[in-house]
């Protein structure tokens, strides 16, 4: 089943507030995403009193929504935005279905921008782009840190592994048999790492070139 996720900030300024949703699919294709839509559901929390939004679709993955009018003292408001498909007998399943995200504000935990405005698609686009490089150089760093942790591991083992073969030529045929099943384990352990560095080196230069490429995009907004 495919999952929308959503993730937001929300700024002030001049009774006004700006949701900003970066939505991705779970799955390895987001081809569906431009068959989906939004909705979105603003209100007060005391009296549910409706809000008036606006919603600005950058593009398939970015969705600016703005709440207007919002006077000092409101409290606690909520906004849900909910996906649905503009062409459902084109998808396999309707797997939108209980699939709105809600957010609630808390006026004492309001940010204020006095920069905030309401910009143009180029300067959302922007935007954009910096969240997902952003979001591309924790992965880097995620991977990094599985690289160093690997390395350890591999060093341990070896270390282990030398004093294992150390101590073979003071051990009885049978002993020897039993170290060395243990060694060839360990051995085994290090090649499995080894493959992984590899692997987890090979999926960093692709999140580089990633980001590289989405510098390019920038550069041509």
């Amino acid at each position: 089943m495919h999952k929308n996720l959503v993730q937001d900030s929300a700024f002030f300024l001049c009774k006004a507030l700006h949701f900003y949703f970066a939505i991705h699919r779970e799955t390895s294709t987001s081809s569906s995403l431009p068959n989906i839509e939004y909705e979105v559901n603003s209100q007060y929390i005391t009296d549910r009193k409706p809000l008036n939004s606006k919603i600005i679709r950058v593009n398939n993955n970015y969705v600016v929504v703005i709440i207007k009018e919002i006077p000092e003292g409101f409290n606690v408001l909520s906004t849900t935005l909910i996906p649905n498909y503009i062409h459902p007998e084109l998808e396999e399943t309707n797997d939108l279905e209980d699939k709105s995200f809600k957010v609630y504000v808390k006026e004492t935990d309001k940010i204020k921008n006095p920069l905030l405005k309401i910009q143009t698609d180029g300067e959302y686009q922007d935007e954009y782009i910096s969240f997902q490089q952003n979001l591309l150089k924790k992965d880097i760093e995620k991977k990094e840190k599985q690289i160093s942790n690997k390395k350890l591991g591999i060093k341990e083992l070896q270390r282990t592994v030398s004093e294992l073969e150390g101590e073979l030529e003071y051990q009885t045929e049978s002993e020897k048999l039993k170290t060395n099943n243990v060694i060839n384990s360990h051995q085994t352990d290090i090649t499995q790492y080894e493959d992984e560095i590899e692997l987890l080196q090979k999926e960093i230069g692709e999140l580089e070139e990633k980001i590289n490429l989405l510098e390019e995009k920038r550069n041509k907004l």
